[in-house]
């Protein structure tokens, strides 16, 4: 369903769908990643930031989230 919003542009809907992901993969972190950037993108930098915390959280090497909180600071 994420990769279907993506693909249809239906950017704002991708948050609560990967929010639906986790609860049964809860350390899906690609996923919680493209939460992250389509927020990022959409300049929703606060929303997004949470998303990056929330993965630095689990695994503070995970590739770009270093780089994403940096750019929103």
């Amino acid at each position: 369903l994420i990769k279907t919003a993506l693909m249809e542009e239906r950017f704002d809907e991708v948050p609560g769908l990967v929010e639906q992901l986790l609860l049964i993969e809860p350390g899906n972190l690609e996923s919680m990643m493209t939460a992250g950037r389509v927020l990022f993108e959409s300049g929703k930098l606060v929303e997004a930031a949470k998303w990056f915390r929330r993965i630095q959280e689990k695994l503070s090497s995970y590739p770009k989230v270093q780089y994403y909180i940096a750019r929103i600071k």
